[in-house]
């Protein structure tokens, strides 16, 4: 994998990579993704997906997280468990990548978000691309920044690297939801779409809803433990990426470090609730996560391995 960029000392747009260290991690990830597809047999060109399809599968039991909208009610009734009804997506099943570039995802206390999103993207294009399924690419802030329609092929891939890599976004803000909007009406036939976002964005959960009504939708959650987990030292300058405010406070104060805890996780059940309430389910990803493992996330949202 090479991507045509010319200097490889010069500083990526993902923060804090040069672009020599970005295309050594894209080299890294194509090895293990070529690795991973062969022990688990990627060679199938079916994709199984809960709900309508264009063939019936199996009845699988219901589990937290699973799309409600698929429950079979008569064998629910008649077997006293919750069962779903599983199709299989022939192999043109588009593959959607959405990443999101907004300020925050500079945040992270040993690698970013956007690190992070980075070789999450990357191994997700490169394992749509191993499968024989056509992929695309959406990077959003507070609206769409670029749209790559789902392609195949070696020089495909290679030209959605070469635009992850050089992307330098326009806007500092995050808007989900109008992102989501201005998409809809690209996204034509039933598609795979991954969400790669930190989700710390103003209300999406009437666009997250129409998108799952046609797509079938994989949120991956990014976080960093340090936005959850301040330190005792004392006085600190915290500074909103996004607006740029910034805010003096005592972390050796317990009440603010409490009541800090508690904000995050009041945000945090929104998110969950946003996407819960139309079965979607987010994989949560940390920064200090490790890579390898990370790369098993096209395959699990696939449903192609056990969890």
């Amino acid at each position: 994998m090479n991507p045509e960029i010319i200097d490889p000392s010069a500083p990526s747009a993902i923060t804090p990579l040069t672009v020599g260290e970005a295309l050594q991690k894209v080299s890294e990830i194509e090895i293990v993704v070529a690795k991973l597809s062969e022990e688990i047999g990627t060679g199938s060109h079916r994709s199984a997906f809960s709900g309508t399809g264009s063939e019936f599968l199996e009845l699988k039991e219901y589990t937290f997280g699973d799309d409600i909208r698929a429950i079979d009610w008569n064998s629910t009734a008649r077997l006293c468990e919750t069962y779903l009804r599983v199709f299989t997506e022939d192999h043109d099943t588009p593959v959607y990548v959405l990443i999101d570039r907004s300020a925050s995802g500079t945040f992270g206390r040993e690698i970013s978000k956007d690190e992070k999103i980075f070789g999450i993207a990357v191994s997700l294009i490169f394992s749509a691309s191993v499968r024989g399924d056509p992929v695309g690419m959406c990077i959003f802030t507070d609206k769409v920044e670029l749209f790559v329609p789902p392609g195949r092929g070696r020089r495909h891939v290679s030209y959605l690297v070469s635009r992850l890599i050089n992307f330098r976004p326009e806007s500092q803000g995050t808007d989900l939801g109008n992102a989501l909007s201005s998409l809809l009406p690209a996204i034509k036939k039933r598609s795979l779409v991954v969400i790669l976002s930190d989700f710390d964005s103003p209300s999406f959960e009437r666009e997250i809803g129409l998108l799952s009504a046609r797509h079938e939708i994989r949120p991956v959650w990014i976080r960093d433990r340090s936005e959850y987990e301040l330190a005792d030292i004392g006085y600190l300058v915290l500074r909103d990426p996004e607006t740029g405010e910034e805010m003096i406070v005592n972390t050796s104060d317990r009440d603010f470090r409490e009541k800090f805890r508690e904000a995050n996780a009041v945000r945090d059940g929104e998110i969950g609730r946003a996407l819960g309430n139309y079965g979607v389910r987010p994989l949560e990803i940390y920064t200090d996560d490790d890579d390898l493992s990370s790369l098993r996330i096209y395959f699990r949202l696939c449903g192609m391995v056990a969890e």
